[in-house]
């Protein structure tokens, strides 16, 4: 009988190794799922926080008085804020302005070029366009309307060229046609 009880003892102790061993390959092959399925998640989460995320801060828009020519038709005053992780590289920013519909019909008026921002990092500007400027683009695409828009031009993480533009304000003749918020827009 003590022979008995001592060979159960030990066809337990075979079946809990064997079902630990089960349970060791079941676990570490389920790890092995789970950091790969965490490698993915985790790559895709920094393709997502690569993705440059300006942000414009502490706008003001100044539409000048079209009944004073020589003077300023538009000043433009913002800080540029870069919200994400990473730094971003900007190519450009300019002021355009022209048709409101097409950016072949728009005078380019250069802001400032190539820089790095870093993250929680702001870039601040402020910027004038004259009354002749805008004379000037009404004469090169023969119309009465302008429209002034905010373009930055950046470099994505894959290397591209990216705009992100933004109206700002527009006026027919000698009446404004709108005024955008000057709230803070993202980019």
């Amino acid at each position: 009988m003590d022979h008995l009880l001592e060979y159960i003892a030990i066809a337990f102790s075979i079946s809990a190794l064997f079902i630990a061993v089960v349970a060791l390959l079941t676990a570490r092959k389920s790890h092995g799922v789970e950091k790969t399925s965490h490698h993915v998640v985790k790559k895709s989460s920094q393709e997502y926080e690569s993705v440059p995320r300006l942000q414009i801060i502490d706008e003001k828009i100044f539409p000048g008085n079209p009944s004073a020519p020589g003077k300023t038709a538009f000043s433009y005053k913002a800080k540029v804020l870069n919200k994400g992780t990473k730094t971003v590289n900007i190519s450009a920013i300019h002021l355009d302005y022209g048709d409101d519909s097409d950016p072949s019909q728009r005078m380019k008026f250069f802001v400032d070029g190539q820089m790095f921002l870093n993250p929680k990092q702001t870039y601040e500007f402020v910027k004038a366009i004259t009354w002749s400027d805008v004379e000037e683009m009404k004469k090169n695409y023969d119309f009465n309307s302008c429209t002034f828009f905010l373009r930055i031009t950046y470099v994505t993480p894959s290397g591209d060229m990216n705009d992100s533009t933004h109206a700002l304000y527009g006026f027919d003749g000698l009446r404004p046609i709108f005024h955008a918020r000057t709230e803070e827009n993202l980019t």
